[in-house]
């Protein structure tokens, strides 16, 4: 495939996978996604549950990709895990941290069927479990797009309910703050990328 083919293709994938800035994924300290803000502590244990609000254009999905930033320094993959949701069938990297020097970190996670999340809209994608880690004041984590090697997807995704393409849709990213005030929305805006910036992946 030429060089202009590929980006004329990337160009038709950008039109169609806009941003559903009323859909997101969003790091809550409950498995209803009521609440985005938490006093840490000295506490053994304290998990922080990945949920995926859907609506509108993005009611169902099969999968996401994306990655959490604003952890602090003290965090390590020993006291702090991420666990995926037992419903799924896949999960591949750590939206935390890096899994090899290349990458940026991030994960995907992978459903075997349509999942819509029922009257409520919302679908679990699995838990960051904090082991008495040290948190410092003030920490806020977001949700932005993986970083995971080699992917293109620009922005916080879900794959779409559309075999056998199971096209990528864009979402906007939430975030959650420890040991500080709470943030005015658990939504963020979408992570985005500039056209030269993602022409510049295939040049």
């Amino acid at each position: 495939m030429s060089r202009w083919m590929m980006l004329t293709c990337v160009a038709g994938l950008l039109l169609v996978s806009a941003p559903a800035s009323a859909q997101y994924i969003g790091i809550f300290l409950d498995p209803n996604a009521s609440s985005c803000a938490a006093d840490v502590g000295p506490a053994p244990r304290v998990d922080l549950h990945l949920i995926a609000v859907l609506g509108g254009d993005v009611p169902e999905l099969t999968g996401t990709e994306f990655r959490i930033v604003g952890a602090p320094e003290s965090w390590t993959p020993q006291n702090v895990l991420w666990v995926p949701d037992v419903e799924s069938v896949f999960s591949v990297g750590n939206p935390i941290f890096p899994n090899h020097p290349y990458d940026e970190g991030g994960v995907a996670v992978i459903f075997s069927t349509c999942q819509t999340g029922g009257t409520s809209h919302r679908v679990t994608l699995g838990r960051i479990v904090l082991l008495g880690p040290p948190t410092a004041d003030n920490v806020h984590l977001k949700v932005v797009t993986t970083g995971i090697y080699g992917s293109r997807v620009p922005c916080p995704a879900v794959t779409r309910c559309d075999a056998p393409a199971y096209s990528y849709a864009c979402v906007g990213g939430g975030e959650v703050v420890l040991n500080g005030p709470a943030p005015a929305s658990c939504q963020v805006a979408v992570e985005e990328r500039t056209w030269t910036s993602i022409k510049s992946l295939y040049l």
